[in-house]
């Protein structure tokens, strides 16, 4: 009798592992999953601000295009992404606007504030010399 419970014991504290440890992995996954599909949801919204850019520069707007180039530049920031391209297109854009108000102006401003990497320090010394250049004091 002592030796079947000592055997069910066993075999219940074996059973209380697996399933600990399937969990672990159940909640690894999940975790997983959920990381994939943040990336993926900012990959979409990435492309979206894109083409809306890219949809008001094809009709000469490029101030309302702008509002979704650093909507993009920022999400690219967050996601440790190459920001090269983005900040030469940023650039031509900012070159392209008349003049920007002074929310266009901190809008701009604090997307550089958050790109720290010193390879970039030309690009943001750049736009911000645009930016100042173009800003429209009332």
């Amino acid at each position: 009798m002592q030796l079947t419970k000592q055997i069910n014991d066993e075999i219940l504290t074996s059973i209380k592992q697996d399933f600990k440890q399937k969990e672990l992995n159940l909640k690894d996954l999940i975790s997983e999953v959920q990381s994939d599909a943040e990336f993926s949801k900012n990959s979409i919204e990435m492309d979206i601000a894109r083409v809306r850019a890219q949809m008001w520069d094809g009709q000469g707007i490029f101030k309302n295009s702008l509002r979704y180039r650093l909507y993009e530049l920022d999400l690219l920031i967050k996601r440790n992404s190459p920001l090269e391209f983005y900040l030469k297109d940023l650039i031509d854009n900012l070159s392209n606007i008349g003049e920007i108000d002074k929310i266009e102006y901190d809008r701009v401003d604090s997307i550089l504030k958050k790109i720290t990497q010193d390879k970039y320090k030309g690009f943001v010394t750049d736009i911000q010399a645009i930016i100042k250049k173009i800003f429209k004091t009332v």
